[in-house]
């Protein structure tokens, strides 16, 4: 029987009652709540959905009860508890949000570009910090996970005002002599051939209106967050597709522009582009242009309008599997044939090549196996980048297996606690989704068929949460195995903590073993530096979109590319040049002579300042 205060209420609707109404900027609030939902987690299940539904509700997320009619029930991770269901879009709801979007998108793209950073910059330096408490308590609630995400949304948004990206979409490039054309950020790449360097400044582009994305549930606000701030800084609307896991980040998102939208307004009459901003009809003075400006960010979910949403956005940015980019490049051939404007980040069957001569980094083997295994075990292997091959050199090869099986047995049973409740911040590993939990074991049972030995790959915590899956990281050893056998693990990526060791011959069968999978998003390639022509020969010979120097596969954006090629994906994600996926084509007229500067030296300084100046 629950107490009872002197108002007659019980203790736990006290608990509902403080929590329905709190703000999710107030970090101790936050903390307190956290606090609540880690011992209801696993003490009081309906307490605990009740709770977070409220949490929810008060990140702007449109709350419906569980198991509603015609919406998505999300369920947590952590223990397999429902949370709350939120309504699947429909057709005639998808029109309404795209007009909305659309008259946002106009202004957006007439505000001059000082204002577009000037956004930004406030997300970064202001307001987007006061989220990130809620931000990861959403994110551990839905997905299970421990840790953050936070700095990935703030260095996008830190990017987006940034000089560089202010230079280059106001069209400033550079031109040799000879008539070679250079981004600003290129200039490094111009040859000694050329005796003068002109700096020239374009007429500035234009967004082509639009931009979709939606995003895998694995890491809900860093997958979301380049199209979010690609889309608005080149000066399109903005329409996200939640993914039906972890639709709360977007909700979230939305409420924090909407502030830093209000400082803006509050403050244009300060702002030197004001006078410019009005001429172009966006007058933050006028609550109408204002409330439009936050209708540039539109939300829809579920798989019904699926179809229209990616045919009415001009440019589409999807995270998802191979099989979801079969189905978008179908929905986006008629509208986007030469895939210009489509971005695909898809599987990641990702290798990483460990060359004799890794045994002389600093370090040495011992270290490079420490991360390596910590980049497979995090967020349980449910990472794009994870390096699920090991492609290890015979020289090296039982160098590097006896500290891969060692570090495997010591998390194969989860004795050292790593994997434990997201919601306690010691946890250094939490829960994984069904689907990926599954299609693990299918895995591992094939691989044992297949004569591959296996350490860890279990199931742990199930007295705790019979309802959820918390699995401890797997190394595949396929020493052994005849090569008919190891088709297994070039084949598709598995969305899971499994690693697989193979030993290689020489550079020639790395490359060859690197090519029997076409779901290489990115890679890692360890060799000392008087060997980087192994590097350059197997960058040459591959199919990877990034390739990473004596370090694990990793997501080099914003400021570098992230891509993948063939069944890895379409497109990029990060770097100046990803934004021409946003743009219409510049206006080559009206264009005007900045500087003009006598030897490569002195232009690559030049550059160099007009980069780092704001």
């Amino acid at each position: 029987m629950s107490s009872t205060s002197p108002s007659g209420k019980s203790k736990a609707a006290q608990d509902i009652i403080l929590y329905s109404s709190m703000d999710i900027r107030n970090k101790e609030q936050v903390a307190q709540l956290r606090e609540k939902l880690l011992a209801w987690s696993e003490s009081d299940h309906e307490k605990f959905s009740t709770q977070a539904r409220e949490f929810f509700r008060a990140c702007g997320v449109p709350v419906r009860d569980p198991h509603a009619e015609n919406a998505t029930t999300v369920s947590s991770f952590i223990n397999g508890a429902p949370l709350y269901a939120i309504a699947n879009t429909t057709h005639s709801e998808f029109d309404v949000i795209h007009g909305k979007v659309n008259r946002g998108a106009k202004l957006w793209n007439s505000m001059p570009l000082e204002g577009r950073q000037e956004f930004f910059r406030i997300m970064a330096e202001e307001v987007g910090k006061k989220y990130k408490a809620a931000i990861d308590l959403a994110i551990t609630l839905e997905v299970g996970k421990a840790g953050s995400e936070f700095s990935k949304t703030i260095a996008w948004d830190e990017w987006a005002a940034s000089a560089p990206v202010g230079r280059h979409l106001s069209g400033t490039f550079v031109m040799d002599d000879l008539g070679r054309r250079y981004y600003l950020s290129q200039i490094r790449y111009i040859p000694a051939d050329a005796s003068h360097v002109y700096f020239y400044e374009s007429s500035r582009s234009y967004g082509l209106g639009i931009c979709g994305s939606t995003n895998g549930f694995n890491y809900p606000a860093a997958l979301a967050v380049p199209d979010v701030v690609c889309s608005r800084v080149c000066g399109n609307g903005f329409i996200g597709k939640v993914p039906s896991k972890a639709p709360s980040f977007l909700y979230i998102r939305k409420l924090a522009e909407g502030e830093a939208i209000d400082l803006m307004a509050k403050r244009f009459s300060e702002y030197p582009w004001a006078a410019k901003a009005k001429a172009g009809g966006v007058d933050l003075e006028s609550d109408v242009i204002v409330r439009r400006l936050k209708n540039g960010f539109g939300i829809v979910s579920g798989r019904d309008i699926i179809e229209s949403w990616a045919k009415e956005c001009t440019t589409l940015r999807v995270v998802g599997g191979k099989e979801a980019g079969k189905v978008f490049r179908e929905h986006r051939k008629e509208i986007d044939p030469r895939m210009e404007h489509t971005i695909l980040e898809l599987a990641g069957n990702n290798p990483v090549v460990i060359m004799p001569s890794a045994a002389s980094l600093e370090g040495g083997l011992e270290a490079i196996v420490a991360t390596l295994a910590e980049g497979n075990k995090s967020n349980s292997g449910q990472r794009c980048t994870s390096p699920r091959r090991w492609l290890v050199h015979r020289d090296v090869y039982e160098a590097v297996k006896q500290l891969a099986v060692a570090n495997y047995q010591s998390s194969a049973n989860n004795e050292n606690a790593a994997i434990d409740n997201p919601l306690h911040p010691d946890t250094e590993v939490g829960a994984m989704d069904k689907g990926g939990f599954t299609a693990a074991q299918k895995y591992l049972d094939a691989a044992r068929k297949a004569g591959a030995t296996i350490i860890g790959g279990n199931r742990v915590l199930t007295d705790r949460f019979p309802g959820a899956y918390y699995m401890t990281p797997a190394l595949v050893l396929w020493e052994g195995v005849p090569d008919k056998n190891k088709k297994l693990m070039h084949a598709e990526e598995v969305f899971a903590p499994i690693a697989n060791l193979e030993m290689v011959d020489d550079l020639q069968d790395a490359i060859d073993k690197t090519n029997l999978s076409t779901e290489n998003l990115s890679g890692g390639f360890y060799c000392d530096e008087a060997r980087v022509s192994e590097l350059c020969r197997f960058i040459a010979h591959t199919n990877l979109g990034s390739l990473i120097h004596n370090g694990p596969p990793k997501d080099l954006s914003p400021g570098g590319v992230h891509a993948g090629r063939d069944d890895g994906g379409v497109g990029i994600t990060g770097s100046l040049q990803s934004l021409e996926q946003y743009m219409r084509p510049r206006q080559e007229n009206n264009i005007r002579l900045l500087a003009r500067v006598d030897s490569i030296t002195a232009a690559k300084k030049l550059a160099d300042e007009m980069l780092t100046t704001k």
